[in-house]
């Protein structure tokens, strides 16, 4: 499989500065430091999630054996099937093909049906000489983020979880980062989480933002 990157996606913050002020309610005088926050935070969940967000248009060639039901695209959701190439020459027709509900599989259709064993034929058997006929997909998939002019279909938990990383990152801002303990006389006695301590396994800042990610990682295969 091989997949290219056609047009890439202008935007990646996966919320907005104002968005984030209405669940946390931060000064405006933190909104460059909370811009930068949101940077990060979302750079660390794509990377997280092994995928981008936002919206970005696709060629993909993909490996599949025949016989299969449908082919699961490396991108999702589909928000749009630009073209669909078999061989070199031969482009379907719309009427050929459909995106599942999901926004994830591509079904190959006949009288207006799909193919329980669609004849893609890219399996590198199935043509005499050998080569298959390839397929070659042009799609746009991924989700329009907050803060643009067209509404978000950002899942509201992907949002979530980068305004929980955000509030982590203020909350220890200004501490020492080695700091794991202080006791004021009278006034009590002080335990703060060190990143160290309270990172978990897989890198973002805060476990119950990394929780709510967990259905939109991607799985690498191979």
């Amino acid at each position: 499989m091989t997949l290219t990157v056609l047009t890439a996606a202008t935007e990646k913050r996966l919320t907005t500065v104002e968005r984030a002020r209405a669940m946390l309610g931060f000064a405006a005088a933190d909104d460059i430091a909370v811009g930068m926050m949101l940077d990060q935070a979302s750079s660390l969940i794509a990377q997280f999630c092994r995928r981008p967000f936002g919206v970005e248009t696709l060629r993909e060639r993909p490996s599949l054996l025949r016989d299969c039901g449908g082919l699961v695209l490396s991108r999702d959701p589909v928000v749009e099937v630009i073209s669909v190439t078999r061989g070199t020459d031969d482009v379907l027709a719309p009427a050929d093909y459909e995106i599942d509900a999901s926004g994830k599989v591509l079904y190959l259709l006949q009288d207006g049906q799909r193919c329980g064993s669609p004849n893609w034929c890219f399996d590198h058997n199935c043509h005499p000489d050998g080569r298959g006929f390839g397929l070659t997909v042009e799609y746009r998939a991924g989700y329009t983020l907050p803060g643009g002019d067209a509404e978000s279909t950002l899942p509201p938990d992907v949002e979530r979880a980068a305004i929980m990383s955000v509030s982590t990152m203020l909350s220890s801002r200004g501490r020492d980062p080695l700091l794991k303990s202080e006791n004021v006389m009278g006034m009590g006695s002080f335990t703060y989480a060190t990143p160290a301590a309270s990172t978990p396994a897989g890198g973002l800042v805060n476990a119950e933002a990394q929780a709510l990610l967990w259905p939109y990682v991607r799985a690498v295969l191979g």
